[in-house]
């Protein structure tokens, strides 16, 4: 307009913009009511609508609902997973809600896998406009049964969770760099920043994609990429149901509010999603790391395990007892009193932050002020255990100085004693006879010659 008005006056401009307002708007795409019921604020619709969604771990669970959610939202979506028989039953959901997606079959734990799932994609699609790190694989074992006779579940977990999702990423990164647009959403764990115990592997695997994307960050933020992360709670899917372990103590996320967290990743592109508990333990261990191992500990002893088969096989068999049910009840009751305050702070977080649009500073800034009122008690605590230890140590000192000073004298004593009986039995005069003989021997000692 400024062009046309500089060469043809203001009344021409004016008639160009008088036709730019009265034409007719494009008819809008038509959408079933589900996908309209699943696309959620519109604010997620501007941020993936007509892009190409890549979503990894999408035959189930967290990665499946993502790709239906985003591809109602207008998104045209990647499906990537190793069974095709679910990724094409994801595909039916997504046909018969209006939206668009694409299937691709790999193993990303593969190396070779990797590489030709990433030519399939964007050799179909063209390019990768946001990719969301999904697939992963998740073991809940105690280090003392990852000796070397199992070792191979950290070779398992790197394969998947780091390497294979690092290769993908760094496929898709340059063409993101040169169309200056572009963001890279990893779902990692919240193990990582409250460092959970039983979770040493996969909690490694995840942080060691947390460091990679957060170094490379800097080096593509001025290229117009983001790179997000978010730090998942618990969700009620298969991964968390494991032989021999149950999580009937921890109240975890629906499906469709673990998608809420990426959704809000996505249209933020905030660095960092992480639910209120995570963050106050996270910064705990930051200030106080005692504090958090020590709080780890007491979860590590009141959780239950079963041993590996092998090792279980090799153990020798107990009587059972009705104690060990008692205690494993009042193990239960202590858990869920503890996880009950994880639950009700990560809720009122994500309605407020994530639904309701509360400025995530304020939450943090709630985070920090509960964290040093935390840290001021818990100095005066240790400081009076501190001081207490201190007197009962000071105390016992004092008696042990006693004890040895009595001692000493009672052994003095008994020298003493032993000394006269030794010399009453080898025939030496008693006082009293020492006192007798004494003006004889004077008396000879006069009589004596000079």
């Amino acid at each position: 307009l400024e062009k046309h008005h500089s060469a043809r006056g203001g009344a021409g401009a004016r008639s160009v913009q008088r036709r730019l307002l009265l034409a007719p708007f494009p008819p809008r795409p038509k959408v079933s009511p589900s996908a309209a019921r699943m696309a959620g604020p519109s604010a997620l619709r501007r941020a993936v609508s007509g892009k190409v969604v890549a979503v990894t771990g999408a035959s189930e669970g967290i990665g499946a609902r993502l790709a239906c959610r985003l591809a109602a939202a207008g998104a045209r979506v990647a499906l990537v997973a190793r069974s095709m028989d679910k990724l094409e039953a994801v595909k039916e959901t997504i046909d018969a809600d209006g939206g668009e997606a694409h299937l691709f079959s790999a193993n990303l734990s593969s190396e070779p896998e990797c590489e030709r799932v990433l030519g399939d994609i964007l050799g179909c699609l063209g390019r990768v406009d946001i990719f969301v790190s999904n697939a992963g694989r998740s073991i809940r074992r105690s280090v003392k049964y990852q000796g070397s006779d199992r070792f191979h579940d950290f070779h398992r977990l790197m394969a998947l969770n780091y390497f294979g999702a690092l290769r993908l990423i760094l496929g898709v990164l340059p063409g993101m760099e040169e169309r200056r647009c572009g963001q890279v959403v990893h779902v990692s764990s919240f193990g990582v920043p409250t460092r959970q115990p039983r979770f040493a592997g996969y909690c490694a695997s995840k942080s060691a994609l947390d460091a990679a994307l957060q170094c490379a960050a800097g080096e593509v933020a001025s290229k117009g990429v983001a790179m997000s992360t978010v730090y998942m709670p618990l969700v009620r899917t298969k991964m968390v149901e494991s032989k021999g372990h149950s999580y009937d103590h921890v109240s975890m996320l629906t499906v469709d509010e673990a998608c809420e967290y990426i959704e809000h990743a996505i249209v933020t592109k905030r660095a960092e999603v992480m639910d209120l508990p995570s963050r106050w333990l996270s910064l705990m261990h930051t200030f106080n790391p005692t504090f958090i191992t020590g709080l780890n500990s007491i979860v590590y002893r009141l959780e239950s395990e079963r041993a590996p088969d092998d090792v279980a096989a090799q153990a020798p068999r107990r009587k059972p007892t009705s104690q060990p049910t008692m205690r494993a009840a009042m193990r239960t009751r202590v858990l869920k009193f503890l996880t009950f305050f994880m639950w009700f702070f990560a809720r009122l977080e994500l309605a407020l932050c994530v639904r309701g649009g509360l400025p995530w500073v304020a939450r943090d800034m709630q985070a920090i002020v509960v964290l040093l009122l935390v840290i001021a008690v818990h100095s005066v605590c240790a400081a009076t255990v501190a001081s207490v230890r201190g007197a009962r140590e000071c105390a016992r000192w004092c008696g042990r100085r006693l004890r040895h000073s009595a001692s000493a004298e009672s052994h003095q004593e008994a020298g003493a004693r032993g000394a006269a009986e030794a010399e009453k039995a080898a025939g030496a005069p008693s006082l009293g006879e020492s006192a007798a003989r004494a003006p004889a021997v004077q008396a000879q000692a006069q009589a004596a010659p000079a």
